[in-house]
């Protein structure tokens, strides 16, 4: 590989270097007709380093499971390989990934790299050489880049929030973030003779698909990645398994930190994927081929059913009322917001948390995530009515999706147990922290009901006793 000059790669030549297959010492990639995961992620590391060569900007947008931190590991591998000394900076969501991505990297170069090149790897032990910086502030990244202290910069997303100290907050919280990220990038470029980072990987960039929402993180990721002959990295490889979430310009929108204006204008979402995108869906091993997740799930057709609920439908009627007169619907937009209303996760409710305590779980990004983050225009009202309904019922409001699978991991008799343990205990695979929030919740709440009845039947009551009544009230209120 030639000294600084990235050029083209084949994923033959990438498997000399790197053996995605861990329990195959002898493995080499055999060419397309391979489908193993083992091919497929070599063919990733070749496919995005020719895009960052072409482009200097790449789009991992591959299904969960599928590697996406192992192929961007290889690919700043074969960066360390061809310049010992680049810069290379991950910008994760939150200090655990930060962590899992230091873990990770120490693995991959163990048992995936094949040669001890002192380079990446040293002839001891079989270790990393590159040095690992771990900076959980802007300032204390561009100072450690200023000192030369290592070769991989690990930093968060929530770098970018806490930019403004809390004595200077009173006003131009915004200017002052937008001003702290440009003397940080000074910095750092100014350290790595304006050349800025080799290359920058983004872990989740899907944190940066709302350009419109004037927050301080959106402002300050403006000035910190830069733009033109000033920007932070020479390269940028983006990682997220869900480049449109609610609307396919999250993409132009994610790739806008790192493109240039005429680079994006008048593109097309699937113009942009085409042009600097890899994305591509899992495939499970068989015993004699593999497949789709189309022929190994088992997916199951939830209809919606109001018969001998009427509070649910009274819920839906409001829903749709309120559409119209609260949020102006119309007829030409009505089907197509509806639509979105139906697959995006349902609010529920957040019992005992503080909407900041909320906001600071969210995946580490603080009281700025809320306000990055696209929104379907009802999801105030349907808050709400939510809201509404859980105090009259003392429950959530019937989902589409939810009510079913809560059914499934409730157990049949939860005292007397007719089979063994494990066959009440279920592993959920979720797109959204949100979800796993709700669906915690509506399972406890089912449990508990569960065990109510268990208790006030003890006393010798019955459901629509007072006492059972007033007591389900007072629940929900609290």
């Amino acid at each position: 590989m030639p000294q600084t000059d990235w050029g083209g790669l084949l994923p033959q030549k990438v498997s000399d270097w790197i053996n995605f297959d861990r329990d195959n010492v002898d493995w080499h990639y055999e060419g397309k007709e391979s489908t193993s995961m083992a091919s497929r992620q070599v063919e990733g590391v070749a496919y995005l380093w020719n895009l960052l060569s072409t482009h200097n900007v790449a789009l991992q947008a591959d299904e969960v499971g599928m590697g996406k931190t192992f192929q961007a590991l290889g690919v700043a591998a074969l960066l360390w390989k061809m310049k010992p000394d680049a810069k290379v900076l991950v910008m994760a969501p939150n200090r655990d990934i930060c962590a899992h991505w230091e873990r990770e990297l120490n693995a991959f170069v163990h048992f995936h790299f094949r040669e001890a090149d002192h380079c990446i790897k040293n002839s001891v032990d079989g270790g990393l050489v590159p040095v690992v910086q771990k900076c959980w502030r802007l300032d204390d990244l561009a100072a450690a880049v200023e000192s030369n202290a290592g070769h991989l910069y690990l930093t968060t997303i929530y770098s970018l929030n806490g930019l403004v100290p809390q004595e200077e907050k009173d006003n131009n919280i915004i200017a002052k973030a937008r001003a702290n990220a440009k003397k940080n990038r000074n910095r750092i470029r100014h350290a790595l003779d304006e050349d800025g980072f080799d290359l920058v990987i983004i872990d989740e960039a899907h944190y940066f698909r709302n350009k419109n929402g004037k927050s301080q993180r959106v402002n300050a990721a403006e000035e910190f990645f830069g733009s033109g002959a000033t920007r932070l990295a020479d390269k940028s490889l983006l990682l997220t398994a869900t480049p449109s979430h609610t609307h396919l310009n999250d993409i132009n929108n994610i790739l806008s930190y790192f493109l240039e204006v005429e680079e994006l204008e008048k593109k097309a979402p699937e113009v942009l994927m085409q042009s600097y995108g890899l994305r591509r869906f899992r495939r499970m091993k068989g015993i004699d081929r593999y497949h789709s997740k189309r022929e190994y799930r088992n997916e199951k057709a939830i209809p919606c059913d109001f018969s001998e609920r009427p509070e649910s439908e009274m819920f839906f009627a409001l829903y749709q009322k309120k559409l119209v007169t609260e949020l102006k619907f119309t007829r030409d937009n009505y089907i197509s917001i509806y639509r979105q209303v139906v697959v995006i996760e349902s609010p529920g409710r957040r019992l005992g948390q503080s909407d900041n305590l909320v906001n600071e779980q969210e995946d580490d990004i603080g009281e700025e995530n809320q306000k990055d983050f696209s929104k379907a225009r009802d999801t105030k009202m349907l808050t709400r009515l939510s809201e509404q309904y859980f105090t009259s019922y003392g429950r959530s409001p019937d989902h589409p999706k939810y009510g079913q699978l809560v059914d499934m991991c409730l157990p049949n008799n939860l005292f007397i147990a007719p089979r063994d343990l494990h066959e009440d205990k279920h592993l959920v695979f979720v797109r959204r922290i949100p979800s796993v929030r709700e669906l915690t919740q509506r399972i406890n709440e089912a449990y508990d009901a569960i065990l109510a009845v268990k208790i006030y039947r003890a006393w010798g009551l019955e459901d629509n006793d007072s006492v059972v009544k007033k007591w389900r009230a007072t629940s929900a209120e609290n």
